[in-house]
């Protein structure tokens, strides 16, 4: 994980797996946080 987007799994097929499950789950994490910031401001 620390080479980060230069890192790309060719095997074994499981770890390409978990990394791919890791990924999709930080994306996960900054969408959320996204929609909060877009969201208007009630007054």
């Amino acid at each position: 994980m620390s080479w980060g987007p230069h890192a790309l799994v060719l095997e074994p097929e499981s770890l390409r797996d978990e990394i791919r499950a890791e990924a999709e789950m930080m994306l996960g994490r900054y969408e959320k946080e996204m929609e909060k910031e877009d969201r208007p401001v009630k007054a």
